[in-house]
């Protein structure tokens, strides 16, 4: 960011987001994947959001102090649950991508405010096991939570490639389970290592092209792409 200060700014509230894109620039938010790095530790997590982090994968693919990830059983453990409450106390959002199913319900039950699941897709259209159930959808919708759409070709569908008509297919479940308020774009880029027909984020005009010809309105399309999670954003950072 400091080699690119004419393009991206640091963020740690909505305002400063706001501030962002009035100057025209790319509004960057601190995020960490992988809740182990506190070592289980508040002190450590405090310093991370003074450090500027807003939001924190609880778990990555590992069981860690927290609790347990995706495919594996058990939930959040005490400290788990401890974490959930110090970071909605001090305004960090928790994200439960990667997390056990055990652990989404605890999420599901024990959270005050809404949280994200910023990287998954749909079990219902591929049952791979970082991917959310129905029931997980709806009820993080019945939350005001938001879930970002994962290009990763292994959570999509059985073709190898992360296509564009399986992200529709993704999109349009989603919207169809948990209502267009639910759904964002999680692409995980810089996570996933599969041939995609969408090979970054300069090509974002080339999803939007697939929508309209997948049907989506242009209320759709806006709200998937961007407003929902700026909307999202100025109701909870």
């Amino acid at each position: 960011m400091a080699a690119n200060e004419d393009l991206a700014v640091p963020v740690r509230s909505f305002q400063e987001m706001e501030r962002a894109r009035q100057a025209g620039k790319i509004a960057c938010l601190l995020t960490v994947e992988e809740g182990g790095v506190c070592l289980g530790s508040l002190p450590l997590l405090r310093t991370l959001y003074r450090l500027g982090v807003r939001m924190l994968t609880l778990t990555w693919n590992y069981p860690n102090e927290l609790g347990r990830p995706n495919g594996q059983p058990g939930g959040l453990t005490r400290r788990g649950f401890q974490f959930l409450e110090e970071m909605e106390n001090l305004g960090m959002i928790p994200d439960v991508s990667h997390l056990s199913d055990d652990g989404v319900w605890d999420v599901c039950r024990a959270a005050r405010k809404p949280f994200v699941a910023s990287h998954s897709s749909c079990r219902a259209l591929h049952p791979h096991r970082r991917n959310l159930t129905d029931a997980m959808l709806r009820a993080l919708a019945d939350r005001g939570c938001l879930v970002g759409v994962n290009f990763y070709a292994g959570f999509l569908g059985p073709h190898g490639t992360s296509r564009l008509a399986d992200l529709t297919r993704h999109i349009r479940h989603m919207i169809q389970v948990g209502g267009l308020d639910l759904v964002a774009l999680g692409s995980d880029f810089d996570g996933i290592d599969c041939p995609l027909e969408l090979e970054d984020a300069g090509h974002m005009d080339r999803l939007v092209q697939a929508m309209e010809g997948a049907g989506f309105t242009p209320r759709e399309i806006e709200a998937v792409c961007w407003k929902n999670a700026w909307e999202f954003y100025r109701r909870v950072l």
